[in-house]
């Protein structure tokens, strides 16, 4: 019994420290504990604010989480969680962002919310709840089976992660999410009056100074008074209980409710406060604050902007909430004054709002379709304006790399995402040079083509997290992103756009042969974009080569990142000395180039799916059934169209 005094005293006192615990698929906390964090909110039958509702959330979507190493903006951090959780960047037409502030402050609103993604309806059979033909559940729908949810993601983290099925994986992925969504619906908490801080002593009300009117209270209220509340238990550790007074026992009461609250909220994984202690930067959630007991002016002063943040939005008072969210972001830029990320929080936000890929996407695809018609000869006017489409898209495009680079303070390739970003961008330039020799419409169809068909792709790389998180050690050199990575993925760019005009060559030949003078500049454009990809991929490999000896003492290890840049190299030499020594014909060459094309997206995410390698990095799950129709579609391309241009060029 002492011992539990104690530990009440040093909960008031600021004694308790949080321990970090990461909710990952192999890390699985006890659903008994899981359990506690839920029992209290059977307790709220009712949303809070009902009809009430802050509109503009401009504010409140500018300040700053901490997520996974990074700063961002609470914007980019609603959209990764609502694509963790739902597969989607929005729920229902409901902007991200306007979702997490009813999690985070209107909580209960969100419980009948279809946003927990189960792709396997053997989990749904497993946990006893009906099949959603959506796939899509809420936590009310779950609620029941939480027990039953954490064993059984219990029994699947203790296999290793090569031995667990697909519906085992789902198992962990849906329970992690569970634990995640209950950690954001807690950790406004303290900022909203609760039955369990319903004081019904008199005394003890005037002890704390509490206002009357305000019952129930917040734990918020409470804990600003902990020095108060620390003077009437401190005695208690030396006295029997038979000797409490009414006001004594009433005092141990709240501190133990406070005590059992802060013990079960903290360790959050969502972090808005950032502290500095000697020298060292450390982020913590609102509740961990509370564990270790900050009642400094300072902390008092950003957990208070917090509290007035979300008493604002319970109110639906637009102003203060606008004044109490940029106060706290001032409070945290002041703690923060010397860090380049805060600076570019804005701009984040407005390349979310901007949505500029996307849009560049749209317009690439509207180029491709114009393009199509200039083909045919129906006038100038689609030329034109197919010219047009490609060059507004393109301005996008740049403008969204050009934001990313200042966001990162890094060259534009930092991960798998951003390498589809620069390729698709360098294709299209190639593009536009083969439109300004040749004016054919080629350049413009196989540009736009290149643009829409890679950016449309990059789409399943955003979708699986943070595409401007912190870069893998591999590539953690600023210059050489600069100069090896970029030259080797310029490379990927010209090889690609060679088998995409490669395609267009054996179309051309199979279709119509007989307009010669047409396929030999085809012909011409796409041996034009084979000597650039080879140019450039042999440049990358040797200075790839130079990076390696710099950074892992060997200039070349057999890596199978370092032996897929070397086969792209080779095979582009193979197909050039084949032609220059007449082993190979104009429909060889077009057929070699579209396998070459199969060969950088081996070397360029194939590779990846070995898990191997010093330059393993990258989203590689799900890749390889996406890799193995692109590869069998291909060579079904070219079993078909090859001999058919062969016959058709033959017979014309």
């Amino acid at each position: 019994m002492m011992r539990f005094w104690s530990g009440v005293i040093g909960m008031v006192c600021g004694l308790s420290a949080p321990t970090a615990i990461a909710y990952t698929y192999e890390a699985v906390e006890d659903p008994a504990v899981v359990a506690e964090t839920v029992a209290d909110m059977d307790e709220i039958a009712e949303p809070i604010i009902g009809e009430l509702r802050i509109d503009d959330l401009t504010e409140l979507r500018r300040l700053p989480v901490l997520h996974n190493g990074r700063k961002m903006p609470l914007q980019t951090y609603a959209r990764l969680l609502l694509v963790q959780l739902s597969g989607r960047t929005t729920y229902q037409g409901e902007a991200a962002e306007s979702w997490l502030a009813r999690l985070m402050l209107d909580p209960v609103s969100t419980l009948d919310d279809r946003v927990f993604l189960i792709n396997h309806p053997e989990v749904a059979q497993a946990l006893t709840i009906p099949v959603d033909e959506n796939r899509r559940y809420s936590f009310t729908d779950l609620h029941g089976a939480m027990g039953r949810l954490g064993n059984l993601a219990q029994r699947a983290a203790r296999l290793a992660s090569d031995d667990r099925s697909q519906v085992e994986n789902e198992l962990l992925r849906l329970y992690a999410n569970q634990v995640l969504y209950l950690d954001i619906y807690h950790s406004f908490e303290f900022a909203r009056p609760h039955p369990a801080f319903a004081i019904d002593h008199d005394e003890l009300i005037g002890a704390l100074d509490l206002p009357p009117q305000d019952q129930p209270y917040r734990f918020f209220d409470i804990f600003v008074r902990a020095g108060s509340l620390q003077s009437l238990i401190e005695p208690l550790a030396t006295k029997p209980p038979d000797q409490w007074s009414d006001l004594e026992h009433a005092a141990y009461e709240l501190s133990s409710r406070m005590y059992d609250w802060s013990r079960r909220h903290q360790e959050s994984t969502f972090v808005m406060i950032p502290l500095m202690s000697h020298g060292e930067e450390t982020w913590l959630s609102a509740w961990d604050s509370f564990a270790l007991g900050f009642r400094d002016a300072g902390s008092l002063e950003i957990l208070n902007a917090l509290a007035e943040m979300a008493e604002a939005y319970q109110a639906g008072q637009q102003l203060d909430f606008d004044m109490a969210a940029r106060h706290f972001r001032r409070l945290v830029s002041e703690r923060l004054d010397d860090d380049r990320a805060m600076g570019y929080l804005d701009w984040e936000v407005r390349l979310n709002d901007l949505n500029l890929f996307n849009r560049a996407t749209w317009l690439y695809g509207w180029a491709f379709f114009i393009s199509l018609f200039a083909l045919m000869g129906r006038g100038r006017w689609p030329y034109g304006i197919g010219l047009t489409l490609l060059a507004l898209a393109f301005v996008l495009h740049s403008t969204g790399m050009i934001m990313r680079m200042v966001i990162m303070g890094r060259p534009p390739m930092t991960n798998l995402y951003a390498t589809f970003i620069f390729v698709s961008w360098v294709c299209v330039i190639l593009g536009f040079f083969v439109e300004l020799f040749q004016r054919n419409r080629m350049g413009l169809l196989t540009g736009s083509l290149s643009g829409v068909l890679l950016l449309m792709f990059s789409r399943r790389f955003e979708m699986e997290g943070d595409t401007m998180g912190a870069v893998v050690a591999v590539l953690d050199s600023n210059f050489w992103l600069s100069t090896h990575v970029t030259t080797i993925t310029a490379g990927y760019a010209g090889c690609l756009l060679a088998g995409v005009i490669g395609h267009v060559w054996l179309l051309q030949a199979a279709i119509n042969p007989m307009r010669t003078e047409r396929l030999r500049s085809i012909y011409y454009a796409m041996m034009a974009m084979l000597a650039f990809g080879l140019t450039f991929s042999f440049l990358g490999t040797m200075l790839g080569g130079v990076w390696a000896d710099q950074s892992w003492g060997r200039f070349w290890g057999w890596d199978p990142k370092e032996n897929g840049a070397l086969l792209i190299v080779l095979w582009t030499a193979v197909l050039y000395h084949a032609r220059l020594g007449r082993m190979i014909g104009d429909v060889a060459m077009a057929a070699g180039t579209i396998v070459g094309a199969i060969i950088v997206m081996m070397a360029w995410l194939g590779v990846n799916l070995l898990g191997v390698g010093l330059h393993s990095y990258g989203f590689t799950s799900g890749l390889a059934m996406n890799l193995f129709l692109y590869t069998a579609f291909e060579l079904v391309f070219i079993a078909v169209m090859a001999p058919l241009a062969k016959y058709r060029l033959v017979n014309v």
